[in-house]
């Protein structure tokens, strides 16, 4: 790969933020009783752990992010995608009844390949992400934005189930002064 700054690879590499999740179909993942498309919504949304007791800031999209490698302070030229997606992890109290334990990250270590269009080739590097769902395909959206069209188990607290949802995330680029 051509490290110059004006390689389309250089122009891409970055950590990107997730601005949105939205869901083909409606889910509870909070356990509020209210089913959303908007899986940001739900994630970032105080989880209730019964009707008395509520969890706030359960999980925040804050120090999580898409990482397009190379990056700049690199000296591995490799083409990888980390995209650390906020998976839930389910446990179960004694009775049976479900609750959120935490979010893993998920959905890394794959590589990446640009095409002369929009559409970026990606290649899991692992199956390990296969319990949690399947990336469709990605797609750059704009100089600084890409989306992940993808099927991901979510658990639903509404019908205590875990369904296959079609979702798309939305990402965009922080600038390189942002950067963690």
């Amino acid at each position: 790969m051509n490290k110059s700054n004006d390689s389309p690879v250089s122009k891409f590499a970055g950590n990107y933020k997730i601005v949105s999740i939205i869901s083909e179909k409606a889910v509870d993942m909070n356990n509020d009783g209210i089913v959303s498309n908007d899986v940001y919504l739900e994630i970032i949304s105080p989880y209730y752990l019964n009707e008395s007791e509520i969890l706030k800031h359960c999980y925040s999209f804050d120090f999580y992010y898409a990482e397009m490698r190379p990056l700049k302070y690199h000296t591995n030229n490799a083409q990888f995608a980390n995209f650390n997606i906020p998976c839930q992890y389910i446990e179960y109290t004694s009775d049976g009844s479900p609750f959120l334990a935490f979010y893993l990250q998920e959905f890394i270590a794959y590589t990446y390949e640009l095409t002369d269009g929009d559409e970026v080739i990606l290649t899991p590097n692992n199956d390990h992400d296969d319990q949690f769902g399947c990336i469709n395909f990605m797609k750059r959206t704009g100089k600084d934005t890409f989306v992940l069209n993808m099927n991901m188990n979510l658990f639903d607290f509404k019908t205590e189930k875990w369904i296959d949802a079609p979702i798309q995330i939305v990402y965009k680029k922080i600038p390189d002064e942002e950067n963690i």
